[in-house]
C-alpha cells in the first residue's frame, strides 16, 4: 500500500480516494455491473443512465451539435450554450479559473468552444441553489448520438477549441479519421455533475483501453498535450494494455529520462495526488517504469498529422 491511499475506485468499496483502478481491477468486468452497485444521481447536465446511455457520438454528428449548441437550428436561433455564454459575467468564476486561457468573447462562435465552456455550461445552475438550467445535449438532440462503443478515443487538451479550422474536430478530419467514425470525447460522457466522479473516470477506463483508436491530439506549443495529468494517466492506460496510439499533430521532444510523472500539471489540484498514486499502483509502484512506458507509447505511436 503507497502513502495513506486505501481503495481504488473500482474494488467492491466505491468510497475509495483513488480515481484509478489498480492493476487488479482493471482486469475486473465494468459496465456490466458498477452501474448496479452505485445510486444513480441525474440532473439536466447529467449525460442520460441506465438503458439511456450514449456511449458514442460520431465525428459528423459533432460537428453538427457544436452547430446548433451555438447557432441553432431551423426556428430557434441562437442556440442554448450562445444564450447562455451571452448571460456570462466576464468577471465570473468560468472566467476566473480558468487560468487565462481565454477571456469572454464578444460572441460565441464554434471556434471558441472549448470543453473548459461545455462543463461549465453542463454544471450551471439557474439560481446558485442547485437549480440546474442546462439540459445535456444528448437529451435534447438524442438522434446526433449513439449506444454503441466507440471506435476511437481522444486525448486532448481541455482549452483547445473543439470546433472551427483549427479546432480539435478539424485536427481529426485532417488526420484521415472517417466522418461516420464513432467518438468518445471525455466532457460529453463523463458527468459532470456526479459527485462520484470515481465511479465516472472508471467506467472511461475502458475506453482508453480498449478502442480501436487512441487519437492524440499534439499542439507542440509551451504548455504540450504530454504535461497534463490526465493525459499521461489516459497514455499510460493504453500502454498497459499494450495497444498503439496515434499522434495528431507534433509534439513536444522530451529529453530521454524525462520524469513525466514528477513534472505533470493538473487543472485541479486536488486531482493530482489520486493520478500520482494511481499510477503508481498499476505499474508496480515504480516510477521509472511509469516514466518509460510512456515514452515508449509516444516513441511506438502511429503519426497520422505531421
Amino acid at each position: 500500500m503507497d502513502g495513506n491511499v486505501l481503495q481504488c475506485c473500482n474494488c467492491h468499496n466505491l468510497e475509495g480516494t483513488v480515481y484509478i483502478r489498480c492493476n487488479q481491477c482493471l482486469l475486473r468486468p465494468l459496465e456490466s455491473n458498477i452501474n448496479s452497485e452505485v445510486p444513480v444521481v441525474e440532473v439536466p447536465g447529467s449525460p442520460p443512465k441506465g438503458d439511456a446511455t450514449v456511449r458514442s457520438i460520431s465525428l459528423q454528428n459533432l460537428e453538427n451539435l457544436l452547430k446548433i449548441l451555438v447557432d441553432g437550428e431551423e426556428g430557434v436561433s441562437p442556440g442554448p450554450l450562445k444564450t447562455w455564454y451571452r448571460g456570462l459575467d466576464d468577471r465570473d468564476n468560468f472566467f476566473k479559473y480558468t487560468d487565462g486561457y481565454r477571456p469572454k468573447e464578444q460572441e460565441l462562435s464554434v471556434e471558441h468552444v472549448t470543453s473548459h465552456l461545455v462543463a461549465a455550461y453542463l454544471k450551471a445552475e439557474k439560481d446558485g441553489k442547485g437549480g440546474y438550467k442546462n439540459k445535456h445535449p444528448a437529451k435534447t438532440q438524442s438522434r446526433l448520438f449513439s449506444d454503441r462503443r466507440a471506435k476511437a478515443v481522444v486525448t486532448y487538451q481541455w482549452k483547445q477549441s473543439l470546433g472551427g479550422k483549427k479546432g480539435l474536430l478539424q485536427m481529426i478530419r485532417d488526420a484521415g479519421i472517417s466522418p461516420d467514425t464513432e467518438l468518445w470525447i471525455d466532457v460529453w460522457f463523463i458527468d459532470q455533475n456526479c459527485r462520484n466522479i470515481t465511479t465516472e473516470l472508471a467506467i472511461s477506463q475502458e475506453y482508453y483501453r480498449l478502442c480501436d483508436l487512441h487519437l492524440i491530439a499534439a499542439s507542440g506549443d509551451d504548455a504540450d498535450v504530454l504535461d497534463r495529468a490526465w493525459c499521461l494517466w489516459e497514455a499510460a492506460l493504453r500502454a498497459y494494455e499494450k495497444r498503439k496510439s496515434q499522434i495528431m499533430g507534433k509534439l513536444k521532444v522530451k529529453e530521454a529520462g524525462y520524469g513525466f510523472l514528477e513534472k505533470m500539471d493538473v487543472y485541479d489540484p486536488s486531482d493530482k495526488e489520486s493520478i500520482y498514486y494511481g499510477l503508481r499502483r498499476v505499474f508496480n509502484f515504480d516510477n521509472s517504469i511509469i516514466n518509460q512506458k510512456i515514452a515508449d507509447q509516444v516513441a511506438n505511436a502511429e503519426l497520422l498529422v505531421n
